[in-house]
């Protein structure tokens, strides 16, 4: 497996930083399945040293995984990890989404093979997507914060 970052743009113009694992056979030109990976917190960010078995797992079992780093992540700045402040499922949600039409539209991902899990704040993120959009079919939430 091998991995490279993404640059991308959200909606309103933002940066966005994430990081794509690619399996060992990736071939330009082919659409994979996409696992979408939502780190914790939302104050973490990804590469961070959680969950790399599992991560590497979804990339040799023939997944291109995506773990965006949305704004509230660390690591950018004060204005970038706070701009998440009483706006979860927002525009953190809109980044997150951004990257996954990214890679659709560069034809790395299949656009009706997408999932996405995460814990804690993954978890809250990701029962957020699935009750915002029907792109995904399926999702792994551990411990969100939910109601």
């Amino acid at each position: 497996m091998f991995g490279s970052s993404l640059a991308y743009r959200a909606p309103d113009g933002w940066e966005i930083e994430a990081f794509v694992l690619f399996p060992a056979d990736y071939r330009r030109g082919r659409r994979y399945p996409l696992a979408v990976n939502v780190h914790g917190a939302p104050h973490s960010y990804h590469p961070g040293s959680r969950a790399w078995i599992e991560l590497q797992t979804l990339a040799a079992a023939g997944y291109v995984v995506l773990l965006p780093n949305p704004r509230g992540s660390t690591t950018y700045g004060e204005a970038f990890s706070e701009a998440v402040v009483r706006d979860g499922g927002g525009r953190d949600f809109e980044d997150i989404m951004a990257g996954v039409d990214e890679l659709v539209a560069r034809g790395v991902a299949d656009p009706e093979q997408l999932y996405i899990g995460g814990y804690s704040y993954g978890g809250f993120m990701s029962a957020w997507a699935v009750g915002h959009t029907d792109r995904f079919r399926a999702t792994v939430i551990g411990a969100p914060v939910s109601n």
